[in-house]
């Protein structure tokens, strides 16, 4: 097979990740043992990563924190508006955080993984439990 990167011939090394397997301590463990490797590398030759799906992971999981954020505003903004009272709002603002602790408490002690899906399942939760 040949394998270009830049308009020069490379060499390919794919990485699969198992499904039990954390893809973001992966690649940070490969990225770790780069630098060791191209020590050994001859002299001309170069290591790099062109693609990196994990990227795309730790987007998501940028996003879903900022969304979580974003929710909670709303839901504390919603009760005070129909509500009218502050006192009405601490109930949310406390038991929103204990909840998600314990689910994923629970989800760790039964042995599920916290995976994109399930943390976008806890923002559509989050924001249909304050209503």
């Amino acid at each position: 097979m040949d394998v270009r990167f830049n308009g020069q011939k490379a060499t390919f090394l794919g990485i699969w990740v198992m499904p039990t397997a954390n893809s973001l301590d992966v690649i940070n463990g490969v990225r770790a043992a780069l630098p060791d490797i191209e020590k050994q590398l001859p002299v001309g030759m170069h290591m790099g990563v062109p693609y990196d799906a994990t990227k795309y992971i730790r987007d998501a999981l940028r996003e879903v924190i900022h969304t979580l954020v974003e929710t909670l505003l709303i839901v504390v903004v919603v009760i005070f508006l129909f509500l009218g009272s502050w006192r009405a709002v601490i109930i949310p603002v406390v038991a929103i955080p204990i909840s998600l602790i314990g689910a994923a408490f629970l989800m760790l002690a039964f042995g599920f993984t916290l995976n994109l899906l399930t943390l976008l399942a806890i923002v559509l939760s989050v924001g249909l439990g304050g209503r």
